[in-house]
């Protein structure tokens, strides 16, 4: 019944707070930062907070006054009419980030502007496959001449022209006469030869460790091929979670509470944390509970009535409603072996 609840709830006109969420994550993996800023009912600086809006990092920045001793001084935002960058306090601006940037310490860092020369690999990767495809897979072709044969340029140029036309593009696959004792052969790297895979392979895994995602989470090709056991890729899903995702919201919580929580109280007892407690991939395997709750009722760790509760059953059953377990080689009721 808190109205921080009630803001989180509905934060914005249009944006639920899943995606805002969403956005908090994507702003931050792509430029290291992201905003939300407050819009206040009443007084500016002090009036209570109605709605959060996003803001792109691409248009806000910190600023600090030359001579100030503050951290920051105001965050700067660009006005969407082209007219002077708007000044807008820091009580009025969340800033999420990830890590901190050696060079500006009032800024977060993306982990992918440190792999910048990875992620432009892949896309050159992508290009040339793309080249290479829509020339019929065929790198590049030479013309061999016989060694008595001669050429001028303009008549090298106009061969050269003549086999473009025909053998490019749209032309790609038709049948070609030479004559005069002139061959033609390929020249440079097949699809094969090349293994465009591994141009791809290198660029993910490097990405999705900077990102602490494991390539089978982002359902990349090297990530499935590595893991095809489903219990393996739960295995990875839960590390996934605890490792990556789990650690991001801890940072987040921390921010909700020191920059959106006093606007609301100062009571120590009011916090604003994640709900984890469904969170599937941290919860135990059914299998595994019953395995591990039934062993230690077993070695008599815990009582029936203990263990029922801890398998979410009715521990009041009648004694006659009580199913049979083996003791040894015969069949006892669960009342008699207590």
């Amino acid at each position: 019944d808190s109205p921080i609840q009630a803001l989180l709830d509905l934060p914005h006109p249009e944006l639920d707070i899943y995606e805002i969420c969403w956005w908090l994550t994507w702003a931050r993996h792509a430029d290291g930062n992201a905003y939300l800023q407050k819009v206040r009912s009443g007084n500016q600086l002090t009036g209570p907070v109605v709605e959060l809006w996003p803001v792109s990092p691409s248009i806000m920045r910190p600023k600090t006054e030359q001579g100030s001793t503050n951290f920051i001084d105001y965050y700067e935002r660009d006005s969407y009419d082209g007219r002077e960058p708007i000044k807008v306090p820091v009580e009025n601006v969340i800033h999420f980030k990830i890590g901190v940037d050696p060079r500006d310490v009032r800024k977060g860092i993306s982990p992918l502007k440190r792999l910048i020369r990875e992620v432009n690999g892949d896309t050159i990767a992508t290009e040339f496959t793309e080249a290479l495809l829509s020339n019929y897979g065929i790198p590049g072709l030479v013309v061999k001449l016989p060694a008595e044969t001669t050429l001028s340029p303009k008549q090298q140029e106009d061969l050269k022209t003549t086999i473009e036309e025909r053998f490019n593009r749209a032309n790609r696959g038709r049948v070609g006469v030479l004559s005069g004792g002139a061959d033609m052969e390929q020249f440079g790297f097949s699809p094969e030869q090349l293994n465009m895979k591994v141009l791809h392979d290198v660029p993910e895994t490097r990405i999705a460790a900077v990102m602490g995602v494991d390539p089978l989470v982002a359902r990349l090709g090297v990530g499935l091929e590595q893991t095809s056991n489903y219990a393996s890729a739960r295995q990875v899903r839960e590390n996934f979670t605890e490792l990556t995702v789990i650690p991001m919201w801890m940072m987040d919580q921390a921010k909700w509470n020191r920059k959106l929580k006093p606007d609301f109280t100062s009571d120590p007892r009011t916090v604003i944390a994640y709900d984890l407690t469904e969170v599937r991939s941290l919860q135990e395997d059914a299998d595994a509970k019953w395995a591990r709750i039934t062993a230690a009722w077993g070695a008599g760790l815990m009582t029936r009535e203990m263990a029922l509760r801890e398998l979410g059953l009715d521990p009041d059953l009648a004694p006659e409603e009580i199913l049979l377990v083996p003791s040894k080689a015969s069949y006892v009721k669960v009342s008699q072996a207590i």
